[in-house]
């Protein structure tokens, strides 16, 4: 995968992006379900890019796709000037940290009763950190990485303000999904 991405080029373009899911009805007979059917477009750094549709229009997919949450059935999507749908998920890895989703209330997916050490500490557990200073400059780096001071760290979601958190001033592709409430935390 690339690093850097040339000043003329986009950072995600997407081509004729379409994904079908196989379901069945009551008497099992598999139906195709077209989520996404044909999406097309580039973003560039620095734009701001919207995919408006009613509910159920594939909006969230098109997002998934991105970011190789699901498989596309067709179409191209290339990051950063690679083509990432045919690329294994653990060389794809490294590349989703150029990258966010953030769904309509990001907050709601910390226990509103446990800290914010206490949250982010599974997952300096998976990251093989087993001292528990190493598990304190994991997190402090982690609440650093997103624009937050390391105190916050005991401080439990819910004191949290929405402009507080989250900050994506790192990330080459930001995806929101009912993005407006959270266009303020954009930027440096």
């Amino acid at each position: 995968m690339s690093v850097e991405t040339t000043a003329a080029g986009p950072v995600v373009e997407v081509h004729e992006l379409v994904k079908d899911y196989v379901t069945r009805d009551a008497r099992l007979r598999q139906r195709i379900s077209r989520a996404v059917d044909g999406v097309s477009f580039r973003i560039h750094a620095g734009e701001t890019f919207a995919i408006v549709g009613e509910s159920g229009s594939g909006k969230t997919t098109v997002g998934r796709v991105l970011l190789k949450l699901t498989s596309a059935t067709d179409g191209t999507v290339v990051f950063r000037g690679d083509e990432i749908l045919d690329i294994k998920e653990r060389h794809f890895r490294p590349e989703r940290r150029h990258m966010q989703m953030v769904f309509q209330d990001p907050l709601a997916a910390f226990d509103p009763q446990a800290t914010i050490r206490s949250s982010l500490r599974e997952f300096t557990r998976l990251r093989g950190i087993q001292t528990r200073a190493g598990e304190n400059e994991a997190i402090a780096e982690a609440v650093r990485s997103v624009g937050l001071e390391p105190v916050l760290k005991w401080y439990f979601t819910v004191r949290l303000s929405p402009t507080l958190a989250p900050r994506y001033n790192h990330k080459s592709l930001v995806l929101f999904l009912q993005p407006t409430h959270q266009l303020q935390n954009i930027g440096p």
